[in-house]
């Protein structure tokens, strides 16, 4: 390889990095994680637990971690005190830790679609294990299953970066 070929392909792969974080705007609030709250507990709980996407109209749907439709209407699986996880879209502050508990106020942000983010949350029954504020397009948000598994990713890796798994946490 020539010299210029790699000092190209490096001033492209650090555009293409560079690229990829600031499309990342998802804020996760970590400070809810116990220390029983482990990735892989939440990671195979997950797997058998409804998404429930709840839309600014005020419908509520509910879909399987493959984005198929749940068992159960969005409703029935909402009035349910049972694992699930939280989708809500509007305009919202940012991540909540009462997200499981009932509807999140809206901001005071305009109705704007184009201003609109999701805040979700994994709730085990009326707690909030973790939650996060993201930044999401419509046709993104259409995608159900595509944005279900970044709904899952980001809810993980919250727990994983939590404090309470690490093992020695130390005073940075």
């Amino acid at each position: 390889m020539s010299r210029t070929y790699r000092s190209v392909r490096h001033t492209l792969a650090i555009i293409a990095l560079t690229g990829m974080a600031a499309g990342c705007s998802a804020i996760t609030e970590t400070e809810t994680v116990e220390a029983a709250d482990t990735y892989q507990r939440w990671s195979a709980q997950m797997d058998h637990i409804p998404f429930l996407f709840h839309l600014p109209g005020g419908q509520v749907e509910a879909f399987d971690i493959h984005g198929r439709a749940w068992t159960e209407t969005g409703s029935q699986a909402e009035a349910r005190d049972a694992d699930r996880v939280e989708v809500y879209i509007g305009s919202f502050p940012g991540p909540s830790a009462s997200l499981c508990e009932g509807k999140p106020a809206a901001s005071a942000l305009p109705a704007d679609t184009s201003k609109a983010n999701v805040v979700s949350a994994l709730c085990d029954r009326a707690r909030t294990v973790v939650s996060f504020s993201d930044q999401a397009r419509p046709r993104v948000l259409a995608a159900r299953p595509t944005y279900i598994a970044r709904t899952r990713h980001l809810l993980l890796n919250g727990i994983w970066r939590s404090v309470a798994q690490e093992p020695d946490p130390k005073p940075y």
